[in-house]
């Protein structure tokens, strides 16, 4: 029977060890970890998601009522209003072919740092036909919503850590579309962390902890 030692162990893998110097400076551990990673998110969304790899259907998203308090890290949110308007100067101008779909809500960060409106707008999604989207390859994606500033409409581009801020959020629907008598708006959580692509930090991973649906209403209709 041969003999197993370290040295013949050794002689086995040294050919592997001279294939591998040769890739040592480019396939790096770094390297080879964000690959195996990059495919492991690529088989999963062929898959379905998560949820279709498993085999189980997640849980519903618990209905809330409106003027209810929602936290969805690293925002607080309080749904107050639901309207529909076609042009409101100067914020909303006049869109060929498209509405807006307008929701109003008080929103607080509950985070350390400041976060920018385009930051917390993937959290936020919409259930109504027609919204604008853009075309991917992957097929059109709708479109994140538009944060403005309750007190001037201007856009949101910074929330200040803990300060309760008048929000508006604006999607675009098509003028095709009948206008809904109600809509549903969805909140997700976030996660702060490190991109496994370009290693930068920032809120990632949506996860929807609440939905609010209320009536939507024409924009000048009486507070």
């Amino acid at each position: 029977m041969a003999e197993h030692t370290p040295e013949r162990a050794k002689s086995r893998l040294e050919p592997w060890r001279k294939r591998y110097a040769l890739v040592s400076d480019i396939l790096t551990p770094q390297r080879i970890g964000l690959l195996l990673a990059v495919a492991l998110l690529g088989v999963v969304a062929l898959a379905g998601g998560w949820q279709a790899v498993e085999g189980v259907e997640g849980p519903e998203t618990p209905k809330v009522a409106v003027g209810e308090k929602i936290v969805a890290t690293p925002m607080e949110v309080t749904v107050r209003r639901a309207r529909h308007v076609e042009e409101l100067k100067p914020s909303l101008p006049r869109a060929d072919g498209y509405r807006y779909l307008v929701v109003s809500l008080d929103l607080t960060l509950r985070h350390e740092r400041y976060v920018s409106g385009v930051e917390l707008a993937p959290a936020i999604s919409l259930d109504a036909a027609g919204l604008k989207t853009t075309p991917l390859r992957s097929g059109p994606k709708i479109n994140d919503p538009s944060l403005l500033r309750g007190l001037d409409g201007l856009p949101a581009r910074t929330y200040q850590p803990g300060l309760a801020t008048s929000t508006i959020v604006v999607w675009q629907q098509a003028l095709t579309e009948p206008i809904p008598t109600e809509v549903t708006i969805t909140f997700a959580k976030q996660t702060w962390r490190q991109s496994v692509l370009d290693g930068g930090w920032g809120w990632y991973d949506p996860a929807p902890v609440a939905r609010v649906t209320l009536p939507l209403e024409e924009l000048d209709a009486p507070a």
